[in-house]
């Protein structure tokens, strides 16, 4: 970061301010081009939260502001163990929108996916199998999260042990809601993992464009290597709709073909070919008891394609 952008963030901060007269606003945890996170202190019980903040100059557009405050509301539908609680709610003096959220300890699955390339078996669906069972409890409840990656996954440090949560609702689409969440023919998620429906922005996405793109983070953790990639989001998504990826067990070596089934059938192109996510989750306990131990058949390169270790550059 330069000294000039260094300092504007410095001014802009947050820190130190009490926000609706309870929250003791602490560290900026990060942020974004839309928002930013603080860690910080509810004075009245002492609890630690994370507060997503909408940047100012955004809040002032109906439509951010109203998406902002529907990722809320949406997570609220979805009341799961692994999927990160909304507490609250609310509007700053200003009128900026603001979301109280549990403070989570740890770090997302894109940082370790950057960190090692791709993870061990078992490790892997720990962490994924309550992730697709958060999903498909989801579209139970007519929630379609459309855009599931791994960076929103993060795994939370809780007493010793490691608890995925599934996060940001904030472009989903509640299917039993009288109101559109969505606007139709708007492209929406994030390239690597969009579906061939997303990518054509049919107006009747649904749950089973989270199921490929299920099928887009376990291909990715297993191989360490992305199953559509390209330098520009047109030919990217060419490359979605119209070809096949390299079949997962030709990467890994000793995957079960159970697994591998599983993987792929998440990854049709046809809709109707695709599991539920639910059934994903069956599907591949199934694999897992008769799976042996993979390995990469490869040794891990940079592609020339990617950004930083595991993590594709964004396509122009």
């Amino acid at each position: 970061m330069s000294d000039t952008a260094a300092l504007v963030e410095a001014n802009r901060s947050r820190e130190g301010q009490l926000l609706a007269g309870k929250y003791q606003l602490a560290e900026r945890l990060g942020g974004g081009g839309m928002g930013e996170v603080y860690r910080a202190l509810n004075v009245l019980i002492g609890r630690v939260v994370a507060i997503k903040m909408l940047l100012p100059e955004h809040a002032k557009t109906a439509e951010v502001a109203q998406r902002f405050l529907r990722e809320a509301r949406t997570a609220n539908l979805v009341r799961h163990e692994n999927v990160v609680d909304v507490i609250d709610i609310g509007h700053d003096e200003q009128g900026t929108p603001y979301i109280v959220q549990d403070f989570l300890e740890g770090v997302d699955l894109e940082h370790e996916l950057q960190r090692r390339g791709s993870l061990p078996l078992r490790e892997l669906l720990e962490t994924l199998l309550p992730v697709i069972d958060a999903v498909g409890f989801a579209h139970h409840k007519g929630v379609i999260h459309r855009d599931l990656k791994p960076a929103n996954v993060f795994l939370s440090r809780q007493g010793g042990k490691i608890v995925p949560k599934l996060l940001d609702f904030g472009i989903s689409q509640v299917v039993s809601s009288d109101v559109r969440m969505t606007t139709a023919g708007m492209l929406m998620g994030t390239p690597w993992y969009m579906s061939p429906e997303q990518v054509k922005a049919y107006p009747d996405v649904d749950a089973r464009s989270d199921v490929w793109s299920l099928g887009v983070i376990l291909y990715q953790a297993l191989c360490g290597r992305m199953p559509f990639e390209d330098e520009t989001s047109s030919a990217l998504f060419v490359k979605i709709c119209t070809e096949e990826p390299t079949p997962v067990e030709k990467l890994v070596l000793g995957l079960s073909p159970e697994l591998a089934a599983v993987v792929h059938r998440c990854l049709r192109r046809d809709r109707s070919e695709r599991y539920r996510a639910r059934w994903s989750s069956r599907r591949i306990c199934a694999a897992r008891r008769a799976a042996p131990r993979p390995r990469c058949s490869w040794r891990w390169t940079v592609p020339r394609l990617a950004g930083r270790r595991g993590r594709p550059r964004s396509p122009r």
